[in-house]
């Protein structure tokens, strides 16, 4: 084991080098780092020795189909049977012995690097065309139950619950009913120390109407109703999201929120194509990222003197009067630098932002977190409500309106 240290709660997903750098720099109190295994032997040594780590077998990448990368497709490939998997597996046509081998090789390789969790071999759950994925994560989870009686060890197991389609949460409680159903068959038959939940298709950064009225609290009844279903001890985390998985945390739903570092704040299937990320910056008073435009700074200058102007002598909201102010001078702070912040400045603009976010919460004891998350929302909504909207490229155009979403969901 690499260590036994857990101070916060929050795991961060570690998918690059400079994910890596960032934690060594600024996340070395996580409670646990996800890491690919594809690429682990690159990360391990660029990580702090104490992390506990979550090592994942990536192999919702079959979801990709003939989409993946020739890449990714290669890394699969190269293990026994991988061949047999790729061409059949998302089909439900592997028989038990081909799908036992190549979970043997890839559950073999995931503990070489004695981590405190080894994810479950599973594709995604497929609300539309269930069959097929169904009877391989099925075949997964009786490899991972044959591997595990005959192979004694410290690492625990992560069952991942990975949705990609948006109406999976939406308020469908026949689709919730099916996966959670799921759930329990798999804890039935496989050892599974923690479950991790995360719709890949949900933006919550995005600002629809959607995510307020139906996304949100169809992801929080889902929890909810998952947590019901658990016994008390089974570990659950949710993310990476922007805030969501920090309102699932707020709320005790989760045990541990998963977080990005810098960028992916959403989940991306593994073995897809990557791409560079948008260039983005974190707005303090408004608890949200913005796209780095040639408008923005203007935007912030302007935003600057109309927070200024309402901060005295009363502002326009009773008791509101300080926030303005610290809003202007974090505005015009922001202003200042934001023609320095590209590339590797801005993704630490963000680690730090988020970090210390994260740390503020943890402060805040258990039964008031989430009253406190729904009062740090409830303020960026009413700072953001007085600004002009953001320049073009922003999705929730309106500055207050992502806080509002998130404050909704809070209690």
């Amino acid at each position: 084991m690499r260590g036994v240290i857990q101070v916060s709660d929050y795991i961060a997903i570690v998918n690059g080098n400079r994910d890596a750098q960032l934690v060594a720099k600024h996340y070395t109190t996580a409670a646990g780092v996800r890491i690919p295994l594809e690429r682990a032997q690159k990360l391990v040594h660029i990580l702090p020795k104490a992390v506990n780590l979550w090592i994942d077998s990536g192999m919702d990448a079959l979801h990709q189909g003939a989409g993946m990368s020739a890449s990714y497709a290669k890394y699969i490939t190269e293990l026994d049977q991988g061949n047999a998997l790729l061409r059949d597996g998302l089909a439900g046509q592997c028989d038990k012995t081909t799908v036992e081998l190549f979970v043997k090789g890839l559950l073999k390789n995931c503990a070489s690097l004695n981590p405190k969790w080894i994810s479950i071999p599973q594709v995604p759950y497929d609300i539309a065309k269930p069959k097929g994925r169904k009877k391989l994560n099925k075949q997964f989870i009786e490899a991972t139950s044959k591997w595990q009686s005959a192979n004694s060890q410290n690492a625990k197991y992560m069952l991942p619950v990975i949705l990609h389609q948006l109406a999976a949460v939406d308020k469908k409680q026949q689709w919730r009913n099916d996966i959670i159903k799921c759930i329990e068959q798999s804890r039935k038959n496989c050892q599974v120390d923690g479950i991790w939940v995360v719709n890949s298709a949900l933006e919550d950064e995005r600002g629809s109407q959607p995510n307020q009225v139906t996304r949100f609290p169809g992801l929080i009844a889902f929890h909810e109703e998952l947590r019901a279903s658990l016994p008390r001890n089974t570990r659950v985390v949710a993310g990476p999201y922007w805030a969501m998985n920090l309102v699932l945390w707020a709320r005790q739903l989760v045990d541990n929120p998963v977080i990005g570092v810098a960028t992916g704040y959403r989940y991306y299937i593994s073995g897809g194509e990557t791409r560079p990320p948008a260039e983005r910056v974190v707005v303090a008073p408004l608890l949200r990222r913005v796209k780095v435009t040639t408008d923005l700074k203007t935007w912030l200058q302007k935003s600057e003197r109309v927070l200024a102007s309402v901060a005295t002598p009363a502002g326009v909201i009773p008791g509101m009067s300080r926030s303005f102010a610290q809003a202007a001078s974090d505005l015009g702070a922001l202003s200042r630098k934001i023609d320095r912040l590209r590339g590797n400045i801005a993704h630490e603009q963000v680690a730090i932002f988020y970090k210390n976010w994260l740390d503020g919460l943890e402060t805040i004891g258990q039964p008031m977190r989430a009253l406190a998350l729904r009062q740090q929302f409830s303020e960026a909504h009413v700072v953001g409500s007085i600004l002009d909207d953001l320049p073009k490229g922003n999705q929730a155009h309106q500055a207050g309106k992502l806080a509002q979403q998130f404050m909704l969901s809070c209690l």
